[in-house]
């Protein structure tokens, strides 16, 4: 067409008048029309070919394919993802062929059944031509002619396996640490900005007592005391540093916990910020708190005790002494530790300790006892009794543990005594008195051996522990007044010494005197009536009065106690009375209350009763009597007969 018109053009230039009429005019016309018009479809199909091409080439799937789902066109990337050779390959294929499931087929019948505009079919189960499963998305553009009838289904085709399994491996795993962190022990919550809680575990809200929707929003400073609320700033400065902290919780108790703070990445406005840790520790601190107390009472009462406390190593040199020991020997402690213990012993006894030291190393957990003599610093020589325990297999001991008493006084004591009787007669009544003491003597040294022995062989600090110190003090202390009590009344009622003139009056006053501090203590309204003079022994009446004041004293138990001193003329003796308010002794022991048979029980304490049998001798030594009335919740009266002072009752007791 380009030549024809080309050739009218040039044969129209050699012979213009020839060709100069209407029909080579029109023709002319014509032609040019013609040639516009076969130049636009050049263009158009030029472009057609471009848009082929690009098609042809692009990473996304295209698809033409009639109302029944055959493909009529593919492009390369559409065959990739289709798993075949070629988009030739696809050319005629249904599409149906390539559903993975019912799930997908009846997507895709459903959407085309109601196609009226563009719709998207995604995440649908894709198969490659292998059997290969995949993951597509369908972009569909339906194609209507004219009269508004779908005659081709236009389709963009994307592969999204990746993406769909990146999603999928993502909330897997988010599945899995949500549950780490709802199954978690410790106590998890995260903080936005604001300081607000944003979400917190079950642990976490177990750990501070409230419901987990009531601690959403809510403030992290409610969760503390106002006067650590400056340490957990501290915290939040110190991001990576573990710290106890003290919780407050919904019912306003604390709680204690290690807290850990942590900033969360990129944060965003009203988005979680921090991440708390926080380790519920409240049993370990109370057990802690509890082994500190432990620790703090057995060490006071190794510090305090009158008792040495000396620990060996294998070869018997001094390991640990207490600071009883340091004081009573008078060394310092790089003057004894690790020394050998014969170090401290005075020669003649060393072999003996040694013999039973050596029993002691052959039988572990044993208590092995023995009396030697230590010579302190200064020179002085006293006397030990103590109980060795061999607990060198204990991991915690590693040692042999001896608990020393000094009994130097109480070997004094005995000597002086044993003085005292050989001087004594031989009444009945001293013998008696002799057989009760030695009883009470007995029964707390008993206990003393048995509670000495579970502290020493058990290797458990616990309980058992405490009680069994407790009720070996208490013990000891009820022995020491045995001690004194006896070793008092035994030297005073052996003496065989004339009697004197006394003067109730002033030797009362004087035992008042001394007692002031207990009147002061039980806050007692002491009456003292006018007392007479009478003949007797000086320190066996006061023996008697102290003894009947000081019980008096200790058991008036009314609000307002009063103790009254009396006294009336009975013949040619002198009838005294102590009253007490409040003192009630059961009517069944007041037969025997100054009784000394060692079958006989009450509920006095062993130094009452001895002091009781003491005061009864005593009286019956000045020829008199001594009894107790009672009156429930009333008072207690104890009466005692002396002899007057008259020349005719001066003769000796």
């Amino acid at each position: 067409m380009h030549a024809l018109v080309k050739y009218v053009q040039t044969l129209e230039s050699r012979q213009p008048a020839a060709f100069d009429t209407p029909a080579v005019r029109e023709m002319t016309l014509l032609a040019d029309a013609i040639q516009r018009t076969y130049q636009r479809m050049a263009d158009h199909l030029h472009k057609v070919e471009a848009y082929q091409d690009m098609i042809w080439n692009m990473p996304l799937g295209v698809l033409r394919l009639d109302t029944e789902g055959r493909i009529l066109s593919a492009n390369a990337a559409a065959a990739t993802i289709a798993g075949v050779s070629s988009a030739i390959a696809l050319v005629g294929r249904s599409i149906h062929e390539f559903w993975r499931d019912d799930d997908a087929a009846e997507q895709w019948r459903t959407s085309i059944a109601n196609a009226t505009h563009p719709i998207t079919l995604t995440p649908i189960a894709w198969r490659r031509a292998d059997g290969t499963p995949r993951w597509a998305r369908l972009d569909i553009s339906p194609v209507f002619d004219a009269e508004g009838t779908l005659v081709e289904l236009l389709c963009a085709l994307t592969d999204i396996t990746e993406p769909i399994e990146a999603r999928e491996h993502l909330r897997i795993a988010e599945q899995r640490y949500r549950f780490l962190v709802e199954s978690a022990s410790e106590g998890i919550c995260t903080i936005d900005q604001e300081g607000r809680i944003r979400y917190a575990n079950a642990a976490f809200a177990a750990l501070v007592g409230m419901p987990r929707e009531q601690l959403e929003g809510l403030s992290w400073k409610q969760l503390c005391f106002e006067e650590d609320i400056p340490r957990a700033y501290q915290l939040w400065q110190h991001q990576s540093s573990t710290a106890e902290f003290r919780i407050r919780r919904a019912d306003g108790t604390e709680r204690w916990a290690y807290i850990s703070v942590g900033e969360l990445p990129a944060p965003q406005p009203h988005a979680e910020r921090w991440i708390v840790l926080a380790t519920d520790i409240q049993a370990q601190k109370e057990a802690r708190d509890a082994l500190a107390q432990s620790e703090a009472y057995f060490r006071a009462l190794v510090q305090h005790s009158r008792d040495s406390i000396l620990v060996l190593d294998e070869h018997l040199r001094v390991r640990f002494m207490s600071d009883a020991g340091l004081r009573f020997s008078g060394y310092a402690p790089d003057e004894v530790l690790g020394q050998p213990l014969e170090y401290l012993l005075v020669p003649e006894d060393r072999p003996y300790a040694r013999e039973r030291l050596q029993e002691a190393l052959q039988n572990p957990d044993r208590a092995v006892s023995a009396i030697a003599r230590y010579r302190r610093k200064n020179g002085t020589v006293r006397t030990l009794a103590c109980i060795a325990t061999n607990l060198l297999h204990n991991p915690i001991v590693r040692g042999i543990v001896i608990n020393a008493h000094d009994i130097h006084d109480y070997v004094l004591l005995q000597q002086e005594l044993e003085r005292a009787l050989q001087n004594a007669s031989s009444d009945q009544w001293f013998e008696s008195h002799l057989l009760a003491m030695a009883s009470e003597f007995t029964k707390p040294l008993h206990r003393i051996a048995n509670n000495l022995n579970h502290v020493l062989t058990d290797s458990e600090l616990g309980t058992s522990h405490t009680q069994a110190i407790e009720d070996a003090l208490e013990t000891t202390r009820t022995l020491h007044t045995l001690v004194d009590e006896m070793v008092r009344s035994a030297i005073i009622v052996a003496q065989d010494t004339a009697f004197t003139e006394v003067d109730l009056n002033e030797l009362v006053q004087a035992i008042l005197k001394a007692l002031a501090p207990l009147i002061q203590t039980y806050q007692t309204t002491v009456i003292l009536d006018e007392l007479p003079r009478v003949q007797g022994h000086p320190a066996q009446l006061s023996l008697l009065f102290q003894a009947l004041l000081e019980y008096s004293i200790q058991h008036t138990n009314t609000s307002t106690p009063l103790l009254r001193l009396s006294a009336e003329r009975d013949d040619e003796m002198w009838k005294i009375a102590i009253y007490s308010s409040g003192t009630s002794i059961a009517p069944e022991n007041m037969a025997r209350l100054f009784t000394s048979l060692l079958t006989q029980e009450t509920d006095l304490t062993p130094g009452t009763r001895l002091r009781f049998v003491s005061c009864r001798h005593i009286v019956e030594r000045h020829a008199g009597r001594i009894w107790a009335h009672t009156e429930p919740d009333r008072g207690t009266t104890f009466y005692f007969t002396l002899p007057t002072a008259s020349p005719s009752n001066t003769n000796d007791a």
